[in-house]
């Protein structure tokens, strides 16, 4: 796709400028001395024209201008046949190598002063090329009918049809077009641009005239009946369009416009099974081809795996490294599939083209995270602006590493520095962002859970109450820091309040109901509340787990099981519930399946040291069921 001209012209640096008004300044004398344009240093490194550096350069642009015509007229005085061939050839080179750089604007003062040395049809030519590129299309259109007319030349008649096309005078463009091909039948690009000039006023019988008469002329040529495709389209014919693009597909299997649009067609009807079918035997032809590539992929998102998908995606991201929206895609499957380090490297790539994507830098975060990565997260989540919906989330996961990294090692003493960095930030960003201190705070209360330190919790969660941020869930973690603690009127009264305010708090209702059960307080009570709360939340599993473990304190054991399976179906890593199971298991004597469930419960653990212990002593007693008895 051509990029240059003056539209480009904000994309290059002052060097430009500056090089090339070196270069304009000729020396007086007449020599053949080589003068470098460092050519390979002007595109490589651009940065972005301000507008009054965008006016230097054009003040710059037009000194040299004025600077080289005075040197031709000059040149021309001296009437020195070697000094005008060597000037007008040392000027051809380097308008040339302006054009194939994108720099239209320069190669026209070039080529037009060239002009000045010698009146060439070929010159002539780049020179009114170049002119379409920066805008110029009148005193293009001049020149190029000039040369026409010398040289009959076929593609530049073309030229000067698309030229006429651009301007409006449809009218001119298609007598073009109809005079090339009296004189060339042949010439496909005629007919497809006649037959678009055509299209345009919607004269759908000329349209079809025109390119059966072409296909009769020219054969193997697949674009024919994809135009008629694309006009039985306009006519909403889409049997007819549908036939034209299988015609062309047939005529030639590369002919990627047509696979795309009889794909899109069966797209649309949901017939993604043949849509994807054409997609694949165009790619068994063309593997690379990145529209087809595209469409293909778009499918397999709506129903194939993630591994099925990866293979496609790296290709598309190998063809076109610029493209961001794939590369996340890729980063993302490669997420699903648990390849964190791949993902990463991915999420990487388009952090240096994006490097203040609150997204990106959140998913480079949370990857780091996973990976256990943990001072590599906090810094990708620190750079999160404040300004970011992100930001919150952001720090809440540093508050959770933070913990992580707090917790004591298997010899149980406490890491100070550790938990110094975690209290610390804790307050610093309460203080710095107040809508995150209850969250933050929270995050440290449950670390003190975890180390038992039930009143320190409990004071940590009492000093953010009075804030707009705290929830009834706040107030039901605070219950529960409360019976831990063994304050159990306090903990009551506190989720009765939580019922006052919502009958119908399914959390609640299970709390007091399981408090109920395990203090062997209240059972038929205990079975009200549980009941109850199962009614408005049937797919909870922890108040399954609950109704599980009840049916296990009355003695039936069959239910019990029944329930807690279900329970472990809607959250299989809470460790709570996967003891339940393996305890039930044990008292059924099938000591295999608890031996699991406590292995699966110790796994999922983390930082609750006291769950932690009881696990363990359950699975050493239940060694001890299972060892043979001694002789």
């Amino acid at each position: 796709m051509y990029q240059g001209g003056y539209l480009n012209k904000k994309n290059k640096t002052l060097k430009v400028a500056v090089t090339i008004l070196v270069l304009m300044l000729f020396h007086a004398c007449s020599t053949s001395n080589h003068i470098s344009t460092n050519t390979a240093d002007q595109g490589e490194n651009s940065t972005q024209l301000s507008e009054a550096q965008e006016s230097e350069y054009q003040s710059q642009l037009a000194e040299a201008e004025a600077n080289l015509s005075k040197h031709i007229d000059n040149i021309l005085k001296n009437n020195n046949a070697d000094e005008i061939t060597f000037y007008a050839s040392d000027l051809y080179l380097k308008a040339t190598d302006s054009a194939i750089r994108g720099d239209s604007q320069i190669a026209v003062l070039l080529y037009k002063n060239i002009l000045k040395l010698t009146p060439d049809m070929h010159v002539k030519k780049k020179y009114a090329i170049e002119l379409i590129k920066t805008g110029e299309l009148t005193e293009s259109l001049e020149i190029l009918q000039e040369v026409y007319q010398k040289e009959k030349d076929e593609n530049i008649g073309l030229v000067i049809g698309g030229v006429h096309t651009a301007t409006g005078n449809k009218k001119e463009a298609r007598r073009i077009y109809n005079n090339i091909l009296k004189s060339n039948p042949k010439n496909a690009e005629a007919c497809i641009f006649l037959a678009k000039s055509l299209l345009a006023d919607n004269e759908y019988d000329r349209v079809n005239q025109t390119l059966v008469a072409c296909k009769k002329q020219i054969k193997n040529d697949p674009s024919f009946a994809f135009y008629q495709g694309k006009i039985a389209l306009n006519r909403n014919r889409k049997e007819d369009a549908q036939k034209y693009f299988i015609e062309a597909l047939k005529t030639d299997s590369k002919y990627h416009q047509a696979a795309i649009a009889l794909g899109l067609m069966l797209e649309e009807k949901e017939r993604y099974e043949e849509a994807k079918k054409v997609y694949k035997t165009f790619l068994d032809h063309t593997p690379d081809n990145l529209e087809v590539l595209t469409r293909m992929v778009q499918i397999l998102f709506l129903k194939e795996k993630s591994d099925k998908i990866i293979p496609l995606m790296e290709r598309i991201a190998n063809l076109d490294p610029t493209d961001l929206n794939s590369k996340v895609k890729l980063g993302v499957l490669y997420t699903d599939i648990k390849e964190y380090q791949k993902a990463k490297g991915i999420f990487k790539e388009i952090l240096v083209a994006a490097p203040d994507s609150d997204k990106v830098l959140y998913y480079l975060g949370s990857l780091c995270q996973e990976l256990g990565e943990y001072e590599e997260a906090i810094a990708y989540f620190n750079k999160i602006s404040p300004e970011s919906e992100l930001f919150g989330s952001g720090n809440i996961e540093i508050a959770k590493m933070l913990y992580v990294l707090a917790v004591p090692e298997k010899n149980n003493e406490i890491k100070n520095v550790e938990l110094e960095k975690f209290i610390t930030f804790v307050r610093e960003k309460s203080s710095s962002h107040p809508s995150l201190k209850v969250d933050l705070y929270f995050n440290l209360a449950t670390y003190y859970e975890s180390r038992l330190d039930f009143s320190k919790a409990i004071e940590l969660i009492s000093e953010i109450k009075s804030l707009k941020e705290y929830t009834l869930d706040h107030d039901y973690y605070l219950a529960s820091l409360f019976e831990k603690k063994g304050d159990l009127k306090r903990s009551r009264e506190i989720v009765y309040k939580i019922i006052e305010t919502d009958p119908n708090n399914a959390h609640a209702l299970n709390f007091l109901g399981y408090s109920l059960m395990e203090k062997d307080e209240d059972l038929k009570l205990a079975y009200e509340y549980i009941s109850k709360a199962i009614k408005i939340k049937p797919e909870d599993g922890y108040i399954r787990d609950s109704l599980g473990w009840y049916y296990f304190k009355t003695g039936n054991l069959k239910k019990s099981l029944e329930e807690l399976k279900k329970a472990r179906k809607n959250e299989s890593n809470d460790s709570v519930i996967n003891q339940h199971l393996a305890i039930v298991y044990q008292k059924l004597k099938y000591y295999d399946m608890a031996k699991k469930y406590f292995v699966e419960a110790l796994k999922n653990c983390k930082d609750n040291q006291g769950l932690k212990n009881q696990i363990v002593q359950a699975l050493e007693d239940l060694e001890r069921l299972r060892l043979p008895a001694s002789k």
